[in-house]
């Protein structure tokens, strides 16, 4: 059973409202919509959709994020913060989900920086006791209603914006999105992306400290930054003080480090 909770702030909100107008919650009996606007109603709604449908294997909560953090719409809403206190929104939830159920966070950049890698890791070590194996996802972009569709959560963007506590080995980055759910375009990083097997996309220029990334190595005189399992690619030419960021955003997994040194060398 796929359960989605959409948040319902006070006064309406663009960003949120609409997106249950665009979602099914009737042709298919394994998915489930429901609205919530207050924090203390959160497990009673989720326990009451599964004494009727059964365990969770998967929870959308969609609100309001930002690092860390998501809100059902209105201050003082938090499902989960950097306060662990917090956490027991989410952790109380436990019998509810089956063992290797998925939690996602779906708000503005839940899953980027020092604070999003925190609050994911912990959750998903959390709800993975004993034989239970969940993970706990969160977002590396802005999210907005067009990421959803009949069935919820639109899985082509999950492919691209969500990233689990599992997979984060250090903080990640903010990517930025335009108001129509694709990237800027930068002069220049074209050239760039020919560097990079087809499937990357630009993400943004960026100057980020020296020592960032899952992986950092040198091709020549390429620079490169590999987050998350090649998922988010950073590459510059020495000196240049900005680095081109690339998403991937092709089928399956993304290349590994060896074929990307393969492919700058013969680039």
């Amino acid at each position: 059973m796929h359960l989605t909770i959409v948040g319902y702030s006070a006064i309406q909100d663009r960003e949120i409202e609409p997106v249950i107008f665009r979602v099914d919650g009737f042709s298919n009996p394994l998915r489930k919509f429901a609205r919530c606007q207050r924090v203390d109603k959160l497990e009673p709604l989720v326990r009451e959709v599964v004494n009727r449908a059964g365990l969770l294997s998967r929870l959308d909560i969609f609100g309001h994020g930002s690092a860390g953090s998501l809100t059902l719409g209105d201050e003082g809403q938090e499902v989960v913060t950097k306060d662990e206190t917090t956490w027991t929104n989410i952790l109380g939830l436990d019998d509810l989900l089956d063992d290797t159920a998925e939690v996602r966070l779906l708000g503005c950049n839940t899953g980027t920086g020092d604070l999003g890698r925190r609050v994911l890791r912990g959750l998903e070590e959390k709800l993975s006791t004993g034989t239970k194996r969940r993970t706990v996802w969160g977002a590396i972009a802005a999210l907005d209603y067009p990421d959803f569709g009949p069935d919820g959560f639109r899985p082509e963007v999950a492919r691209q914006f969500l990233i689990s506590g599992g997979m984060m080995k250090n903080p990640l980055i903010s990517l930025y999105r335009a108001g129509n759910g694709s990237f800027f375009s930068y002069s220049g990083q074209e050239e760039s992306q020919g560097f990079l097997p087809r499937g990357y996309l630009p993400a943004g220029l960026r100057n980020l400290p020296d020592v960032v990334g899952d992986e950092q190595f040198s091709v020549g005189d390429i620079e490169v930054l590999a987050f998350v399992s090649q998922r988010i690619v950073g590459i510059r030419q020495r000196p240049t003080g900005e680095w081109s960021l690339f998403r991937w955003a092709g089928d399956g997994d993304a290349p590994s480090r060896e074929q990307l040194e393969s492919q700058l060398k013969n680039r």
